[in-house]
């Protein structure tokens, strides 16, 4: 949320966060934010100061919608999900070792990597900064992670 002069721009939405509210002390008045985005559904309400007007940029939808004074609420059907998934590129080796799921996955696609003695090193890294060493193994550590997210949601 920013102001400029009488006219405020609200924008919304960070993954890992699914419902937000702020409010602002203007010298026009409170300004009052509140989005969420749960069940496929988002949901946003936004008061505008008297004599103030908003441009409120709504998530998947084009452009923003100039509003004036007063109390502004949509909610719509939506497929993003801002829940944060467990695991990631920036999980470290370690955590997906523990999984396994994981481990029979690397089993099957990189048997070679369950007898390196120098991959107990790698445990504190990331699996983007193992990248670095290995891009070959992207869609490998891709797949990984897509399925033990899936496994989370279960």
């Amino acid at each position: 949320m920013s102001v400029y002069g009488r006219k405020i721009r609200v924008r919304m939405f960070v993954k890992g966060i699914e419902e937000a509210e702020c409010s602002l002390e203007s010298p026009y008045g409170k300004i009052v934010s509140f989005w969420s985005c749960r069940d496929k559904k988002i949901h946003i309400r936004v008061q505008v100061p008297p004599n103030t007007t908003a441009l409120i940029y709504l998530p998947e939808r084009e452009g923003a919608l100039e509003v004036g004074s007063g109390i502004h609420e949509y909610t719509y059907e939506t497929d993003t999900c801002l829940k944060s998934e467990r695991y990631s590129m920036d999980s470290n080796l370690g955590e997906i070792w523990e999984q396994p799921q994981a481990i029979e996955m690397i089993k099957q696609a990189a048997p070679q990597m369950l007898n390196n003695p120098m991959v107990e090193y790698a445990f504190s890294m990331t699996l983007s900064e193992l990248l670095g060493a290995a891009p070959e193994a992207k869609p490998l550590f891709e797949a990984i992670v897509k399925t033990l997210n899936a496994q989370e949601e279960v």
